[in-house]
């Protein structure tokens, strides 16, 4: 790709952008958000034209007007946000874009099946393919997107944050089959901000800031933190401190029974306590309750059995921001609107004072470094770390008492994450309310970021079929959490984990 520009109305996204891959290897993308990694990709898969710029694909010069033009040409890509019809069945999804001449009218269910089968054994990528997508958890969805390209046979395949709903095994998985990929010849572009895995996993780094590559280098001849410095510069805050001393209890979960479809148990026999000035951590594959265990403690739905005892003031950031907490077509002023109801904004009953509102906005905007052209812009229009910054700056201010918080870093850059736990500091009273105890709140971190939940819990705990068990901190290491995560029981002899309970026995 040469001299690639590309603008939003008035925002500079890609600014003379050069990029080059190869054949039979592994390319990690990087940049902080809003640097235009996903524009630079959407304009090579043809889901957006560029204003200027030429590219070559395979020695051929070429022009994507289209996204089937990009897939034609054997280029896939796996998409941040989920491309998926939620009314069908995952078999469905996957013949979609997979038809071939031979079966006329009728989807290739059973070519696919094969196919699928193999694909399930090279990255144990597992989905169960006869139940509805919209009953899937985010990190299911993140699966059957993966798969969906694959099954495609591209030659190249860009894939645009894949590994942040995914647990420990399958990531490890997932870059080794970009390792089998690459060796078949393969080019494999991703993007990510998790630099360790940038490390690990490729063979050369191209990293965009505002629009324009400033490195491109290979692991070898750099580390984690030269990357950082050169994606958001040194000064990064410090460092996040676990809790030396906790309140109350702020919210409690007694013997808490949640049921699907047909009796099916979502969550069985739950006990948690979260404390004044605690962050809990919820470790765990997705599908395995946490969608039903946010739910509860964010108020939005009560136990078929147990009780929930919660705080009036609950902040709340879901998985899914574009299905669950943004509308796209509103603006990031509207958006952070919809959580000052029954705010001092608000005085006047149903009228809100738009104008102490958009000052509020701004200070958000510069405060969280939202990339934007104002109060204003929609939220549609944003990169997916922008949108994700909407939220939290709007949650943070909501959760006085109680912050539920699922994987709320996925797509963050280094700087916008480290400001998150820096805010979470706030909240948990281990900065300016340190001596406060009276206004600490209390955290639920709900992530299948296993090193995120080591390094920031106080309490950790996995969630593995529905069922909580508790770790004790001592004992707690990626190894041990990472077993619990994919079979719910550990191999060491001395430490027996509680059935359900959340209690250590």
């Amino acid at each position: 790709m040469g001299k690639i520009c590309k603008t939003f109305e008035e925002k500079q996204a890609l600014d003379g952008v050069d990029f080059q891959a190869f054949p039979g290897e592994v390319h990690a993308l990087i940049g902080e958000n809003g640097a235009g990694k996903s524009t630079l990709m959407r304009i090579l898969s043809g889901l957006i034209l560029p204003d200027s710029g030429s590219m070559v694909v395979e020695g051929q010069k070429t022009r994507f007007a289209l996204p089937r033009d990009a897939r034609q040409a054997g280029v896939g890509m796996v998409h941040q946000e989920f491309l998926l019809v939620p009314a069908q069945t995952v078999l469905e999804n996957l013949c979609l874009g997979n038809r071939f001449a031979r079966t006329g009218a009728r989807l290739p269910r059973d070519h696919v099946r094969r196919k699928l089968k193999d694909y399930r054994e090279k990255t144990g990528l597992v989905v169960e393919e006869d139940i509805l997508v919209e009953d899937l958890s985010v990190g299911e969805r993140q699966k059957v997107e993966i798969l969906k390209v694959l099954l495609r046979g591209p030659e190249i395949l860009i894939f645009d944050e894949p590994t942040s709903v995914l647990a420990p095994k399958e990531i490890s998985d997932l870059m080794s089959l970009f390792r089998i990929l690459a060796t078949d010849g393969k080019t494999v572009i991703f993007i990510t901000h998790k630099l360790n895995e940038v490390m690990v996993s490729s063979d050369r780094v191209t990293v965009l800031k505002q629009g324009r590559v400033v490195c491109r280098t290979v692991p070898e001849e750099t580390d984690i933190e030269t990357l950082s410095e050169v994606m958001v510069g040194k000064d990064l805050g410090k460092r996040f401190r676990k809790a030396e001393s906790r309140g109350g209890v702020i919210a409690e979960l007694t013997s808490v029974h949640v049921f699907g479809g047909e009796k099916e148990k979502k969550l069985v026999d739950v006990n948690l306590v979260v404390r004044s000035g605690e962050m809990v951590g919820i470790a765990g594959i997705e599908g395995n309750g946490q969608q039903e265990l946010a739910e509860i403690l964010s108020a939005l739905r009560l136990p078929d059995i147990g009780t929930a005892i919660l705080p009036e003031e609950i902040g709340f950031i879901p998985d899914d921001r574009l299905e669950q907490a943004l509308i796209g077509h509103f603006s990031i002023l509207e958006n952070i609107a919809l959580g000052l109801i029954n705010n001092s904004y608000c005085r006047l009953g149903p009228l809100v004072l738009w104008g102490k509102v958009a000052e509020y906005v701004q200070d958000l905007i510069l405060s969280f470094g939202i990339k934007s052209e104002g109060p204003h812009e929609k939220v549609g229009d944003l990169s997916g770390g922008n949108q994700q910054k909407v939220v939290l700056a709007r949650e943070l201010e909501r959760s006085k008492q109680l912050l539920v918080a699922r994987n709320p870093t996925q797509g963050l850059d280094v700087k916008a994450s480290k400001f998150f736990y820096q805010q979470m500091s706030k909240l948990l009273g281990r900065g300016l309310w340190s001596n406060v105890a009276d206004r600490r709140g209390g955290v639920v971190l709900i992530s299948s970021d296993l090193d995120e939940i080591l390094t920031f819990a106080d309490e950790i705990y996995v969630l593995y079929n529905g069922e909580l068990m508790q770790v004790p901190t001592e004992l707690a290491s990626r190894e041990l959490v990472g077993r619990l995560m994919l079979t719910g029981k550990t191999e060491f002899g001395g430490l027996a984990m509680a059935e359900g309970s959340g209690n250590e026995r």
